[in-house]
């Protein structure tokens, strides 16, 4: 039986009907970790799959000495399983992985263990960009910075603010999950906020949620590495899912600005949001039409930077204070 004090290092892996994808991503865990197995642990919480989910996961337990899986019977949401790929894990540091993506072989694991001597209680790492085959096409950049690593105290408010002027896209404050790794005190501490507070469910980005309500409580340092650590396959996010729309978004949460009573507001403009680009985009990703449509206007630069689902709210409301500025 493992000593659960010797894990290092959990990869956590929410998983829904990405049995192929999932097998990819096991495979760069394991070269990325082959000289470290001991001290990983890989956890994977899956919701209910109806592909071959479960035979990637028996292969792939055969091969690594920690291994624990949570199989659903029913599918409990992405937002739940989130918590609960998190909640099965023992390690001192916690790295959400989506399923469909992969971590870039060419790193390696030891510097790692390395930044992890940085305190933090969040670290963002960088990532590709890629298609759906997972072939590199561009480096991303969350920040502004030429430096491999930098930290702010996100519950400074000064702090804060320098790191959002730095920022270049959303990503910077946490939406990729697979760019996030977590010390298991902050795991915990997602843990215990979303068995209390379950508005972390209406946002497609519930770790962002969970995060800020932390950084409002606790000093909260957070290291951005701009060393791209993961691989992101494009063409992974569905406009197709009706539940969209109703998703709060990161801009919201960012300036504290939710709350149940303007709840059906924010869903009518998000509603909007989702009519607008499900008219403009057969495809599902509009990151997969930057990269092979080769469309780089304004408009699909912005959508680049900022999100699809926060961009035109933030277009909006910039038009909107510059107009009011003018006046």
């Amino acid at each position: 039986m493992k000593n659960k004090k010797n894990i290092i290092l959990s990869f956590c892996i929410p998983n829904f009907d990405n049995g192929k994808e999932l097998d990819q991503n096991l495979s760069s865990i394991y070269i990325f970790s082959k000289q470290h197995l001991e001290i990983i642990e890989v956890c994977v919480s899956d919701n209910n799959s109806k592909d071959n989910t479960k035979l990637i996961i028996t292969k792939w337990e055969k091969k690594f000495p920690n291994f624990i899986k949570k199989l659903n019977e029913t599918n409990i949401g992405f937002q739940k399983n989130l918590i609960q790929s998190l909640s099965i894990s023992s390690g001192q540091f916690k790295w959400i992985l989506g399923a469909d993506d992969e971590i870039n072989a060419s790193n390696n694991i030891k510097y790692l263990f390395e930044l992890f001597k940085i305190k933090s209680e969040l670290y963002i790492l960088n990532r590709n960009l890629c298609d759906k085959d997972l072939m590199i096409q561009k480096k991303d950049r969350y920040l502004n910075t030429e430096d491999d690593f930098i930290t702010h105290d996100w519950s400074n408010p000064v702090s804060f603010m320098h790191y959002i002027e730095k920022s270049e896209n959303l990503n910077s404050l946490g939406c990729f999950i697979s760019s996030l790794i977590l010390p298991k005190s902050t795991s915990d501490s997602f843990v215990r906020i979303a068995s209390n507070d379950d508005f972390y469910l209406d946002n497609i980005f519930p770790h962002v949620y969970l995060f800020l309500k932390i950084k409002n409580q606790q000093e909260f340092n957070v290291t951005y590495i701009s060393i791209p650590f993961v691989n992101w396959r494009s063409d992974n996010s569905s406009f197709s899912e009706s539940a969209y729309a109703r998703y709060l978004d990161v801009l919201d949460l960012v300036n504290i600005t939710h709350s149940q009573k303007n709840m059906r507001l924010k869903h009518r403009i998000n509603i909007f949001v989702y009519e607008h680009y499900k008219k403009i985009f057969k495809k599902k990703s509009i990151v997969y039409n930057l990269i092979k449509g080769n469309l780089f206007n304004e408009s699909f630069i912005f959508t680049l930077k900022y999100d699809f689902n926060s961009n035109l709210k933030y277009r909006f409301f910039k038009t909107l204070n510059y107009k009011q500025n003018k006046q």
